[in-house]
């Protein structure tokens, strides 16, 4: 996994986040006016959650730091074992009670030796958030916590120093398949291949958009994105079926990470009854931004994922080879369409996540089209999520059958992001900041000057 988003880099950033929402509630107090009890019990939660996360993120790096045994045992996956989804209840949490002090300006400047921080007067007279919301904080960070404690225990430091130890082991593996076998289309096949079946895949398999997810992928920080697993949208179009997604947002604003993570969440719903198919088009290679390539592509891949499917992609091509002259006619838009048509009724659900239609440029309206045409069968089992910039061309096509969710880097994204990205540097001596308060003030306004890219 690259670097930036190892475990102990991750963890480290947010250790960062954590020892910077305690410097903001510490500030309280001695300067509210109210339920000063309950902020020094946050406080003190918060404080004992960065404590814990600290010595994860130290145990983590030392272990990172150890060569590998050559006869070393299998690991299970590191992410699975501190239980990432408990860090990023732990990101949210934080995240939220920083935005709320944020809004009402209770954040000091850089703090100097022997300077007193300076906090507005509204700050002196009223805590943001009422005594039950307090009291609800500290009891969410202290599950948070006591989770994360397990994780230092003795049984839970052998399995960690297992997962750790085996790192640099796993690297190239995980550099070629993007840390998670499961991303690859072939390890999920579930149709025995041969020679001749994979001459017949490779046919319809003109554009590979693998190496685009795998690129893709590898830049998302593994504590970013759960706002869109968790959101209304993500989950009806995960749950029923026939149901269509257009997500859309400005240059930058992270919808190709976001696609290859929808990619993977999907896989991860995948089944027998249940397959994953998706496309990456991208503006400086033509041959993904032909509608043919893109259809042949998902049928390609479709075939992959049940013996029933694949004979229908095998009758396709037999019937090409049988009359050659009718090559150019079986790979016509219309044909795919028909033959994708017929895949889908081998699955119970299908779910189709499509990337970057705002970067096929001449060919873009024709994507949209035929892409919408999929799913215009009745009872259709096609799930098709459609990634883009807002542009008024697609937007017409789309607004009228698709449920849009516009997609911006959230402020907890960008938190976490920046918070690890100033830790790694700090500890690689390329950042020197003595301040807590200044790196801090750093780390705000470099999320601030982001504006949602």
């Amino acid at each position: 996994m690259a670097e930036a988003v190892a475990l102990a880099a991750s963890v480290a950033g947010l250790a960062s986040l954590a020892d910077s929402v305690f410097r903001s509630i510490f500030k309280f107090t001695k300067h509210a006016r109210s339920a000063k009890e309950e902020i020094q019990k946050l406080a003190s939660e918060v404080q004992s959650l960065a404590g814990v996360l600290h010595q994860i993120s130290l145990l983590a790096s030392t272990l990172e730091e150890e060569p590998v045994a050559p006869d070393a045992p299998d690991a299970p996956s590191h992410a699975r074992f501190l239980g990432l989804h408990h860090a990023v209840s732990c990101q949210q949490t934080l995240g939220r009670i920083e935005k709320v002090l944020l809004k009402h300006k209770v954040v000091g400047g850089p703090e100097e030796a022997g300077s007193t921080p300076i906090i507005s007067m509204s700050a002196h007279l009223r805590w943001p958030f009422s005594v039950s919301e307090t009291k609800d904080l500290i009891s969410e960070l202290g599950r948070r916590k006591e989770t994360l404690t397990l994780s230092l225990s003795a049984s839970s430091l052998t399995e960690l120093t297992k997962v750790l130890s085996l790192q640099r082991q796993v690297h190239d593996v995980v550099e070629e398949t993007r840390a998670l076998a499961s991303i690859q289309l072939g390890i999920t096949t579930r149709v025995h291949l041969e020679s001749a079946r994979l001459k017949v895949l490779a046919f319809f398999l003109k554009y590979d958009p693998e190496p685009h997810l795998a690129q893709a992928a590898r830049l998302r920080h593994p504590l970013t994105g759960s706002w869109l697993f968790e959101s209304e949208p993500f989950i009806r179009w995960v749950e029923a079926s026939g149901s269509r997604l257009w997500l859309n947002g400005i240059p930058g604003s992270g919808k190709t990470v976001l696609a290859a993570a929808m990619v993977e969440a999907a896989i991860q719903r995948s089944s027998k009854t249940t397959a994953v198919a998706y496309f990456f088009c991208h503006y400086s290679h033509a041959d993904s931004q032909d509608p043919v390539n893109v259809l042949s592509a998902l049928a390609s891949q479709l075939a992959r994922q049940h013996s029933s499917a694949f004979a229908k992609l095998d009758a396709c091509y037999q019937e090409l080879n049988r009359e050659p002259r009718l090559a150019r006619a079986l790979t016509t838009i219309q044909r795919l369409t028909t033959l994708l048509f017929e895949m889908l009724d081998c699955f119970d659900h299908v779910l189709v996540i499509i990337d970057g239609l705002d970067e096929c440029k001449e060919t873009a309206l024709d994507m949209v089209e035929v892409l919408a045409k999929l799913t215009e069968q009745r009872d259709s089992s096609l799930n098709l999520a459609l990634f883009s910039r807002n542009e008024q061309h697609i937007r017409n096509l789309l607004e009228d059958d698709f449920e849009e969710l516009t997609i911006s880097a959230s402020q907890d994204d960008l938190a976490i992001f920046t918070s690890t990205e100033v830790e790694r540097r700090m500890s690689r001596k390329e950042l020197r900041i003595k301040s807590p308060g200044f790196k801090d003030q750093v780390i705000r306004e470099l999320v601030q000057a982001a504006d949602g890219m």
